[in-house]
């Protein structure tokens, strides 16, 4: 199996106050983010958790594969507006909840009809790589490690 280069780093410069927020960096492409947990989960708030990011990752996604079919068929459009709703599971006290369901309405302007409607919708869902992902069961591995991470060039 290929080595799997990091692409996305999570930071937390308060752990020792047992604080929750993070900077989320993708070092090579200069982006920078935060995450933290809401208040009822032991954060304070101030940015998106996790599943809000999951959640946003599949509305960017469907959004900008909508546009770039949309450019490719050379159909009109003003603007498109996903949103997105999600539930999550619980599991108990004890156990990570996780997210269940996603369901995005995608709403587009621009002058079509609806045969170009569902075509943008069929092919949205096809070609979206967070859509087909969330359908596939992924390999998640994880190492707890002590010391510093590597150096980032």
């Amino acid at each position: 199996m290929p080595v799997m280069e990091p692409t996305i780093v999570v930071s937390s410069q308060n752990a020792e106050d047992w604080g929750r927020q993070v900077t989320v960096e993708w070092p090579a492409d200069g982006w920078v983010t935060a995450g933290d947990n809401s208040v009822p989960h032991g954060g304070t708030g101030t940015a998106p958790d996790g599943f809000g990011l999951m959640g946003a990752a599949f509305g960017v996604c469907m959004v900008t594969t909508l546009i770039e079919i949309a450019k490719q068929l050379g159909l009109p459009l003003t603007s498109v507006e996903a949103l997105v709703a999600t539930k999550a599971k619980l599991r108990g006290a004890e156990l990570a909840p996780y997210l269940s369901d996603y369901h995005i309405d995608l709403y587009v302007h621009g002058d079509l009809d609806e045969q170009q409607r569902a075509e943008l919708e069929r092919l949205t869902a096809e070609r979206c790589g967070v859509h087909e992902s969330l359908l596939r069961a992924a390999n998640v591995s994880e190492r707890v490690q002590l010391g510093p991470a590597p150096a980032r060039v």
